[in-house]
């Protein structure tokens, strides 16, 4: 059965321990590092362009939830005298300080006066670059293993295709957990099931070595002393993998000891 190269390379990708790591800090790191780039330029426009004022606080709103939002309705002018009229949300102990008709120290951009936030009088610029800094760092660590996982893959899908056949023995099925961190936090324990096997190169030495994770329809075709079929770089013998998905099953049929 032929087993189609896309399908192949997903097998090993997916297979890979560290792909969940990769995701992960890519994932995350590339978001945090947009989000930190964009409120940190919008904290340095006001920093650059913020003009400070009074605003008079025109109402005061807890919004029920999960989590109770606490606003504050302000309103101030701007420029040529125009009014405007905002909300912020603000923390339960600030909210609690406020009253209506109470003085709010703001700040408005001197361009744009219809955007406004509360006047913390703090300089945020070393916050965001550590912000960005550790964002990018998780960014390019993540991308890098997901680069390193893809090259793996391929590498593996050539070796299985085109390396030199030879007949392993299974003697051992072990089962690993799948997702540890899963475990240690009380979610269940899933397995993952791997054929541990051992072959001979043409050179007459053994090696040994581990499948990648077998797929679910799979686990009771083989046991211990089943026959498989292990490709390995010649020039490289120790790089090998085991054909759990019928790449190479004429080859297998071929190193089969023939019954009379």
């Amino acid at each position: 059965m032929k087993t189609p190269g896309r399908r192949l390379w997903w097998y090993y990708f997916k297979s890979s321990s560290h792909l969940e790591s990769g995701l992960g800090l890519g994932i995350c790191g590339t978001l945090s590092l947009m989000l930190s780039v964009f409120l940190g330029i919008a904290d340095h426009e006001y920093a650059v362009k913020g003009v400070e004022t009074q605003a008079t606080i025109t109402r005061l709103e807890a919004e029920p939830g999960r989590r109770t939002a606490y606003w504050a309705y302000y309103r101030f002018q701007a420029g040529k005298g125009k009014v405007y009229d905002r909300k912020e949300g603000v923390s339960e102990a600030m909210w609690k300080t406020l009253r209506v008709g109470g003085a709010l120290p703001i700040e408005y951009l001197q361009d744009r006066p219809a955007s406004a936030r509360l006047a913390t009088g703090q300089d945020n610029t070393f916050f965001y670059v550590c912000w960005v800094s550790v964002s990018l760092f998780m960014t390019i660590i993540g991308w890098l293993m997901l680069a390193s996982i893809y090259r793996t893959a391929a590498q593996r899908v050539r070796v299985l295709r085109g390396g030199v056949p030879a007949l392993g023995d299974v003697w051992k099925v072990s089962a690993k957990d799948a997702n540890p961190m899963a475990t240690a936090m009380g979610r269940g324990t899933r397995y993952h099931y791997h054929l541990k096997y051992v072959f001979t190169d043409e050179t007459g030495t053994k090696h040994e070595g581990e499948s990648s994770p077998l797929p679910a329809d799979r686990l009771e075709r083989w046991h211990v002393g089943s026959s498989v079929l292990v490709s390995y770089d010649p020039s490289h013998p120790d790089k090998h993998e085991v054909d759990v998905l019928d790449v190479r099953t004429d080859d297998l049929l071929a190193l089969l000891p023939q019954q009379d």
